[in-house]
């Protein structure tokens, strides 16, 4: 049973948070983010993130540089990406404060990071919420890391190579953002 089932056929309303650096935003984060409008509609899925910028924890690109990446390559609403003050995952009041009534918060987070959330129900698609918020570790299906395209980026040598690259990772080549990846990932 989908979360959007459960919604039909309950009082709840769903507000989904897809939280993470996107140190870029990339075909892996847009196969989850598609999921979750799947599951959840799509006027319920922000996407959060600090503006945190540190090239040398992995983090070089500005919150409007990721919010550009990402409206201008996955056709994703810009009004649904929303900058947070701290850790993109603790984003909550940030977003509900675009609503009016009571909602069910999911936090969405990756496999890896799960056990940060144990203090939090774990949602289940198959049962009616009773809490108001709940975790929801997903799996990325799509094997790519952030940290691999950086590194990638960080070696081009020829402007050549950008477009294959754009392609493999983003799904589509936009020559301003590459040259903008290629600057920012560079050693």
């Amino acid at each position: 049973m989908k979360a959007s089932e459960l919604k039909d056929n309950s009082n709840h309303n769903y507000v989904v948070i897809y939280g993470g650096r996107f140190q870029p935003f990339h075909k892996g984060h847009y196969a989850i983010y598609n999921r979750l409008i799947n599951e959840f509609g799509k006027t319920n899925v922000w996407i959060t993130m600090s503006g945190k910028i540190a090239k040398d924890e992995g983090s070089p690109f500005s919150f409007d540089e990721r919010k550009m990446i990402i409206s201008n390559l996955f056709d994703i609403n810009e009004s649904n990406i929303i900058k947070t003050k701290s850790s993109p995952i603790f984003s909550i009041d940030e977003v509900l404060k675009h609503y009016h009534k009571k909602v069910t918060v999911i936090l969405i987070t990756g496999k890896k990071d799960e056990d940060r959330f144990k203090h939090i129900a774990k949602y289940d698609p198959n049962k009616s919420p009773i809490e108001s918020v709940y975790y929801y570790p997903i799996s990325n299906h799509v094997k790519l890391t952030a940290t691999e395209i950086r590194n990638v980026f960080s070696h081009i040598k020829d402007d050549a190579e950008i477009k294959p690259l754009m392609k493999k990772y983003f799904g589509k080549y936009d020559y301003s953002i590459g040259q903008l990846i290629k600057e920012r990932c560079a050693k």
